[in-house]
């Protein structure tokens, strides 16, 4: 029974300890202002929702979350995957068409002489029959390779229902690609205009 008291207050401490790390700050960020998950999770991309159970979940940026003790937190999958080698933001406005996104890369830790590929989830909020891929490779602000694309030759087929979607963009890296850290910069638009997503890494070899 002690010992279970002590976990207990050590689950609430922490929870304590992390939200005043995030919430403690003169001025909150727009994430931080929303109030229960909905609101968050349609913020997808710049906002992820967090589950405490000692005391009430909070809405974070993806770079609060990843700072939350795993152990303690639970968060949705709004905010963009990343691994040691791959760190990712979103660039994507509260208006871009797909909701939920989450981006991940194969493999997991990229290497010269190897392809990248790319992947993106999410869910598209209305039909899109055409638009165009923006795809930006650079290595100290200098433009390696620039591609567009169709949206509609990245995996997927037009016109793309609304719904749970899939797309992935494959990269070849040279075997003399000499180490350090790349940016990459992927934007989708639709043939109305709107933005479907937008986001960039920055990746390690």
């Amino acid at each position: 029974l002690f010992n279970m008291k002590l976990i207990v207050a050590v689950v609430v401490l922490a929870c304590v300890v992390a939200a005043q790390a995030n919430y403690a700050t003169p001025a909150l960020n727009h994430c931080n202002m929303l109030k229960n998950a909905t609101s968050c999770d349609a913020q997808a991309g710049q906002c992820v929702w967090c589950k405490c159970a000692a005391i009430p979940s909070g809405c974070f940026t993806p770079a609060q979350a990843a700072k939350l003790p795993k152990g303690v937190f639970e968060c949705g999958s709004s905010a963009l995957v990343a691994t040691p080698d791959v760190s990712i933001q979103s660039c994507a406005t509260s208006s871009a068409l797909l909701s939920g996104t989450a981006v991940s890369f194969s493999p997991t830790t990229p290497k010269a002489g190897s392809p990248l590929v790319v992947s993106v989830t999410g869910t598209l909020s209305e039909q899109v029959t055409s638009g165009t891929l923006n795809f930006e490779v650079s290595i100290l602000g200098i433009t390696l390779d620039k591609k567009t694309m169709s949206i509609c030759d990245v995996g997927i087929t037009c016109p793309i229902a609304s719904g749970a979607v899939k797309f992935s963009i494959t990269e070849d890296i040279p075997s003399d690609a000499p180490p350090g850290t790349y940016d990459l910069k992927v934007s989708a638009t639709a043939g109305t205009g709107a933005q479907i997503t937008c986001f960039s890494a920055s990746v390690t070899l």
